[in-house]
């Protein structure tokens, strides 16, 4: 197991959130079917897998904007909202509940549309390549970090997702069931990274 057989909800049918979701795309907006960061990464992967159908993730990208996901009803992936607690933070957060986790949100008052379509991009990037929870903190790395600069001049959401990363490793690396996932990591992160490769 390599942590990517999380995603296979994707690949089910789930009439009852698609009904949800459809009854709640008129004009009368009803966000009861995004209760759940599941819910969000199916809707999101429905609409643009099969609604826009895009096929590849360079297909996806090219409608990795606010009017889209406005357009569809998916804006609350990514703006810091939920449906439970009005307050509450991202419904996208990649991490885990022991190492702590890394919110992929933009404030709903943003005004800066850049840092939203950031957001769009990194969870598409996420759902086409059904990254592990390892991979997923690299993608954010990428998407936020600065190539080759100090830890001073890096954005706190990639000094975080280090930290987690690291924390995680070490862990895994005492617990022999998680060796599949850590060999996934290890082949894929550099691909990931980019030019924001760095040495664990």
């Amino acid at each position: 197991m390599n942590g990517r057989e999380y995603w296979d909800f994707l690949d089910e049918w789930k009439p009852n959130l698609l009904y949800q979701y459809a009854e709640g795309s008129g004009y009368k907006f009803n966000p009861i079917y995004l209760t759940s960061s599941q819910n969000a990464y199916y809707l999101m992967w429905f609409v643009y897998r099969y609604v826009l159908n895009c096929a590849t993730l360079d297909e996806a990208l090219e409608h990795a904007n606010v009017s889209t996901m406005q357009e569809y009803n998916l804006i609350r992936i990514v703006n810091n909202l939920s449906y439970q607690d009005k307050t509450s933070a991202s419904l996208i957060n990649f991490g885990t509940e022991q190492f702590g986790k890394v919110e992929i949100s933009s404030p709903r008052s943003a005004s800066d549309n850049k840092k939203i379509v950031k957001c769009i991009c990194i969870i598409l990037e996420v759902l086409y390549n059904r990254y592990n929870y390892l991979e997923q903190l690299e993608c954010c790395i990428k998407h936020f970090g600065r190539a080759n600069a100090p830890a001073s001049r890096q954005a706190a959401i990639v000094i975080q997702a280090k930290e987690i990363i690291r924390n995680s490793i070490e862990y895994m690396r005492k617990h022999p069931k998680y060796e599949g996932l850590l060999l996934q990591h290890r082949q894929t992160r550099k691909e990931i990274l980019g030019d924001c490769y760095y040495e664990l």
